[in-house]
């Protein structure tokens, strides 16, 4: 078969790219047609053809590129790139050593919670681009002090300082500037939203009986009903000391 002998229909053209001995010529005309899965379906497709296709904006791409037998190391690090974390959960599978940091090839859940490296936390918080993620490093415990701080003094994202409250090692100083800071980027927030963050706050072991004072005057409720509970047992706590 030569390219130009081939059949117009999708369904003839399909079974021809996905035999084994069709020629490469043919794969790499109809790759560049938007046959990508039906190329990748050939065994035989050379890693030159699976270079050109990654990373992919389709997960199914990137996906059926980690599963060929002629994948390479290179490729699947250009995949890792994607900045997709089930892509490179997938990576981390079958390339561990691709990866750029340890960290990569897990999920937000796990995020939160692996006993990682400070040092690797911070510079996966700088690398990646998913605010998932930026938020599961945020409540790990063994996030630096100087990279919360950091976030604090530059973010206006409401979902990176609904992270950080989660995160119990913040001293009282911290704790303070964080809720200065949510003042202003929570204003916008659903009520509900608001609630959730200030009723944590007012639980968090660093949390101060002014913020709690502050709060037990906020327009709602819910809220001043926590800060007013808060202070009452920080009194009783006081007096039993």
């Amino acid at each position: 078969m030569t390219l130009d002998k081939m059949p117009t229909s999708p369904r003839r053209v399909a079974s021809i790219l996905r035999h084994p001995e069709c020629p490469q010529e043919i794969l790499w005309a109809y790759v560049m047609k938007g046959y990508a899965k039906e190329v990748l379906a050939n065994i035989n497709c050379p890693a030159e053809i699976l270079d050109v296709m990654v990373p992919n904006k389709s997960y199914v791409i990137n996906e059926m590129v980690l599963e060929h037998p002629n994948i390479t190391p290179s490729i699947a690090k250009k995949i890792a790139a994607s900045k997709d974390y089930f892509v490179r959960v997938k990576v981390a599978q079958k390339f561990p050593q691709v990866l750029r940091n340890p960290l990569e090839g897990l999920s937000p859940y796990d995020l939160a919670k692996v006993d990682a490296e400070p040092q690797d936390i911070i510079d996966f918080y700088h690398y990646t681009a998913s605010l998932s993620e930026k938020a599961s490093l945020l409540q790990n415990p063994n996030c630096p002090l100087s990279l919360i701080e950091d976030v604090l003094n530059h973010t206006t994202s409401a979902r990176l300082v609904a992270a950080i409250v989660k995160n119990n090692n913040l001293t009282a100083e911290l704790i303070t500037k964080l809720f200065l800071r949510s003042q202003k980027i929570l204003k916008s927030t659903p009520i509900n939203f608001q609630r959730e963050f200030y009723l944590t706050l007012l639980k968090h072991p660093s949390c101060t009986n002014a913020i709690a004072l502050d709060l037990s005057m906020y327009h709602d409720s819910t809220i001043n009903n926590a800060a007013f509970a808060a202070l009452i047992a920080a009194r009783e706590k006081g007096k039993s000391a």
